[in-house]
């Protein structure tokens, strides 16, 4: 879905505690349809060195423009998750492209939990089909020849078999083997 409006602009905000030198943060704010975000950069910056209106540092020293290209920089990030919001079919929402730009939210899996997703598809599955497409997806999406695809399953292998080892779960996997 397009949104109807879209605006990204930089402005300094004072931290919670106090520095000794009187810099503030910089944050970009992030408005779609009149929602918005605000995400800090991180950077600190003196406010008699920053221009309001047009949210950028002022001067010309050279810390100056290297503070102005690097917003510069962070701000194409914020249009290439615009983007990839667009790509992916997805609502193009503050919260959504504040998400992709910070990495939090994003759904990350343990070991222990992909390790459970491949026992559940072992119980579902004949275990040899299961090695079959891991061995056809190491040719194909890989380009790994017959050698390395064999090393990498005989590796797997290990690692499948410590872990049964340590959780005590033999059964399942003699189970499946079989």
């Amino acid at each position: 879905m397009l949104e109807k409006s879209f605006g990204l602009f930089f402005f300094l905000k004072k931290p919670k505690i106090e520095n000794g030198d009187g810099t503030f943060y910089v944050y970009l704010i992030i408005t779609v349809d009149g929602d918005s975000r605000e995400i800090s950069t991180k950077s600190l910056w003196h406010p008699s060195k920053w221009s309001k209106d047009v949210g950028c540092a002022s001067g010309k020293e050279e810390n100056s423009k290297s503070l102005n290209s690097f917003l510069d920089t962070y701000k194409e990030k914020a249009y290439q998750a615009k983007k990839m919001l667009l790509d992916n079919d997805r609502d193009i929402t503050a919260q959504a492209m504040k998400v992709i730009l910070t990495g939090k939210g994003e759904e990350r899996k343990m070991i222990i939990e992909l390790f459970q997703y491949h026992n559940d598809q072992m119980q579902a599955w004949n275990c040899n089909f299961f090695i079959t497409e891991y061995s056809f997806w190491f040719k194909s999406i890989r380009n790994c020849n017959q050698n390395k695809t064999a090393k990498y399953l005989g590796n797997f292998k290990k690692i499948v078999f410590e872990c049964v080892k340590k959780s005590g779960c033999e059964a399942i996997l003699s189970q499946n083997l079989n």
